[in-house]
């Protein structure tokens, strides 16, 4: 394979893995958002609750649902236990 193909080769696949983080990340984003409106909508507020920036790199993004306080907790188990019944 010549310089300029390899390089190619090499450019599309970038290409490709950068398009995937990227699907991946608006995902995650998105679930961020839904969930956070679904809370909202529950009277429950996550105020640390985000995109996990650095799970990024791994091309596995993640939705850091952050720290609470009790109070928050309960509530949210109490939404999440009215949701199965």
């Amino acid at each position: 394979m010549t310089e300029s193909k390899g390089a190619a080769v090499s450019t599309e696949r970038q290409s490709t893995e950068q398009d995937h983080a990227s699907a991946a990340w608006h995902e995650a984003d998105s679930g961020a958002r839904e969930l956070r409106e679904a809370c909202a909508m529950a009277g429950v507020t996550l105020p640390s609750l985000s995109t996990d920036l650095t799970a990024l790199m791994s091309g596995l993004p993640l939705v850091d649902l952050g720290r609470v306080n009790s109070d928050t907790a309960l509530k949210l188990a109490e939404v999440i236990r009215r949701g199965r019944s």
